[in-house]
């Protein structure tokens, strides 16, 4: 099975000060890897981490050891991606979220 991985988890598996890391841990875990997501994503976690002592390169490393893949290709998918942002504009989804639907 393919699991998909979105910013908050992947922020939360790697700041232990997230009130979410042990559930991150555990339940990534026992995930089989490569866990799915695009560079968005990484974009996002990266800013998310960058108070985080080594936490960019963390997450950077995740790609490099094959923990996360980033097989998502956002110029192919450009007008899909622009159609799901356009739809759900009220709530708004982020560019990181329509690259994962």
């Amino acid at each position: 099975m393919t699991a998909i991985v979105d910013t908050g988890p992947l922020v939360a598996l790697l700041d232990a000060r997230e009130p979410h890391h042990a559930w991150a841990r555990e339940t990534l875990g026992t995930l089989e890897p490569p866990l799915q997501t695009c560079e968005a994503v990484l974009s996002e976690a990266c800013f998310l981490l960058r108070r985080v002592r080594g936490g960019r390169n963390a997450a950077l490393s995740l790609v490099s050891q094959g923990v996360v893949a980033l097989d998502f290709q956002l110029a192919p998918e450009l007008e899909a991606v622009r159609k799901l942002m356009a739809k759900y504009v009220s709530v708004p989804m982020a560019l990181a979220d329509a690259c994962l639907v």
